[in-house]
Formats: structure tokens, C-alpha cells, sequence
């Protein structure tokens, strides 16, 4: 099946005739498939997170390996991403991502920039994209699905509206009605961060989802190792190639 990120999918079969030995191509019927788009969204936990979101979208915030932005990235590779963000970082979000700041762009997935984006949520976004869902935990949004488009203007209405409008002084995100966008509720175990020090009580977890994307155990022949570092356990590690350790540096992964 050749797979078009706009437009249509052509699916072709192709075959040997048993007789000649000759080539057969049949070119079967041709099936809508859409462009993917995630819209990355502050949520109300800028309130909460402060002072760390003063100046930083809670998106951009690290926990684990990488901060949410950088994690979406990396589980969906393929989609394109725009950001909504308070009116004061937009300039500055544009500039410092070169992405489509607070513009509707016709998203078909919206994730909360606080969400804490574990393996779980990540498969069951897989599992349901292209239909209509929102994902949440105990009444707290954090991603949702959208196939239709009125369901799509409702959420870009009330990013416009809700989320960005109060800036820095609104309420926590389970005041939000979830049943008015009109589509499946899916409870997941995944939380969203609300405080600054859930940045480091979720960030071991978030470590060794990470580190699925790094082949564990490698280390880059270009590294800079000293001979008398030690690496202990070096199989749980990732030395990348610009990395320089040191003489009687020693890095232990006995525990982690």
C-alpha cells in the first residue's frame, strides 16, 4: 500500500502469473487518508508551576530525558506541530521553535503541555487515531482525538477563550466540563504535572521510557573516554559521541 500524507492511498497489488512467469499489477481502490497535526497547548498548570513557567511554557519544562515537546517528537515523528501558548510567549515561542504559534491549523490530536506523556497514553492515542476521544485522569484533561471538524472548533474555542485569556491566574484544568466536547471520555492511568516537584517524583519514570528511544549499552567511538574512567554496568548506558569523560571519572548504573 503506498500511505500519502494528504490526499488519497492507493492500494496496489501485485502479483507473477503462474503461467509466464509475467508481472501483474492491479491498482485497487483508493482511500481517503489526512495529514497529521498536533496542537501542543499550555494548560492551567502554568498557575501551579510556577516560578519554572514565568518565562518557559510548561511544555518545555524537563522530566526525564526530554521535555514534553521534545518527547512528542520523538513517539510521533511524523506528525506536524503547532503550539498554542499564553499571549506573552508567543513571539518569543515562534522565534525560539520556528513553529506555528497560536494559528489553527486543522489538528487532528491536542495535548495539555502538562501531560506526562508515559508509553500507555502514547498507545492508546495510537489506538484511537482518527476517531473522536479524549483521554483524561480523574476528570483532569490531557489529549484528545479529533476526527470531526466541529469537535476540532470546539477545542480551538476554548483554547482561545479559556485556557489563554486569564494567563497566569486561572483554575486547574478538572473544572473544565469534559462531557461538553461531545465525544468519548477514556480514563487512563497518566497524570499531568502540577507542581514544580512533580518534575522530579515522575522524572524516573519518565527516564526509562525515554531510554527506549537510545540503544542502551552503546557507547560512540567518537566519545572521549580517559582511560582510566570507569564505566560500571556500561550495558544500561548511552555514551553518546560528543560526550567527554574524564580521568578517575566513574559512572555507576548499577541502580538506574
Amino acid at each position: 500500500m503506498a500511505y500519502l500524507r494528504t490526499g488519497y492511498a492507493i492500494v496496489i497489488y501485485s502479483g507473477v502469473c503462474c503461467h509466464c512467469r509475467a508481472r501483474i499489477v492491479h491498482f485497487c481502490n483508493t482511500y481517503p487518508c489526512y495529514a497529521m497535526s498536533i496542537c501542543l497547548f499550555e494548560d492551567f498548570s502554568i498557575s501551579t508551576l510556577l516560578p519554572l513557567t514565568h518565562v518557559n511554557p510548561d511544555f518545555d519544562l524537563r522530566s526525564g530525558i526530554f521535555t514534553l515537546r521534545e518527547r512528542i517528537g520523538r513517539c510521533f515523528p511524523d506528525d506536524a506541530l503547532q503550539l498554542y501558548t499564553r499571549l506573552g510567549l508567543v513571539e518569543v515561542m515562534r522565534e525560539r521553535s520556528g513553529l506555528p504559534v497560536n494559528e489553527e491549523l486543522d489538528a487532528d490530536l491536542f495535548i495539555s503541555g502538562s501531560t506526562i506523556l508515559l508509553p500507555e497514553l502514547v498507545e492508546a492515542i495510537r489506538d484511537n487515531r482518527g476517531e473522536n476521544a479524549v483521554f483524561a485522569h480523574e476528570g483532569v484533561f490531557l489529549a484528545a482525538c479529533v476526527r470531526d471538524t466541529a469537535v476540532r472548533e470546539k477545542l480551538y474555542h476554548w483554547l482561545k477563550t479559556s485556557l489563554l485569556r486569564e494567563e497566569l491566574v486561572h483554575g486547574p484544568n478538572h473544572d473544565i466540563d469534559l462531557m461538553s466536547f461531545g465525544v468519548p471520555i477514556v480514563e487512563v492511568e497518566t497524570r499531568a504535572f502540577r507542581f514544580p516537584w512533580d518534575l522530579l517524583s515522575n522524572n524516573t519514570a519518565l527516564l526509562e521510557a525515554d531510554a527506549a528511544f537510545y540503544r542502551l549499552g552503546t557507547v560512540e567511538s567518537e566519545a572521549s573516554i580517559a582511560s582510566s574512567a570507569e564505566l560500571v554496568h556500561s550495558e544500561r548506558m548511552y555514551v553518546a559521541a560528543e560526550v567527554c569523560i574524564g580521568a578517575g571519572a566513574i559512572l555507576d548504573a548499577t541502580d538506574g
